[in-house]
């Protein structure tokens, strides 16, 4: 139960920066957000791309657009609004790559 209530928690927190053009400042707050309800789980360089940790019970319950929600979220906060992350990873908190981010065709690649 608590799985499908923080991924509904997910969803509304990082999805809808998705539909906005991108503001650093709330794509900050709704990351510190995610963090707070321990969706996030901190964020770091992994293979040289920014990379963030997520609660592997979490992501699993998230569907394809939440997923790409958070990566665009996470750009914003990231890069800002007039750049992309060429690459960015998803990863559990022992380091595993879950996803893979191309920024340039907004793509996210589920491994």
């Amino acid at each position: 139960m608590r799985a499908i209530t923080i991924a509904a928690t997910a969803a509304g927190m990082l999805i809808s920066t998705a539909a906005m053009a991108c503001d650093p400042a709330e794509a900050e707050r709704k990351w510190l957000e995610a963090e707070e309800a321990g969706i996030t789980l901190g964020v770091g360089t992994i293979q040289d791309a920014p990379s963030f940790a997520v609660d592997v019970a979490t992501w699993g319950q998230l569907d394809y657009n939440t997923r790409v929600g958070m990566m665009q979220t996470f750009e914003c906060a990231v890069a800002g609004p007039d750049s992309r992350l060429r690459k960015a990873h998803v990863v559990t908190p022992g380091g595993k790559i879950l996803a893979v981010w191309d920024g340039v065709s907004q793509e996210l690649e589920i491994r």
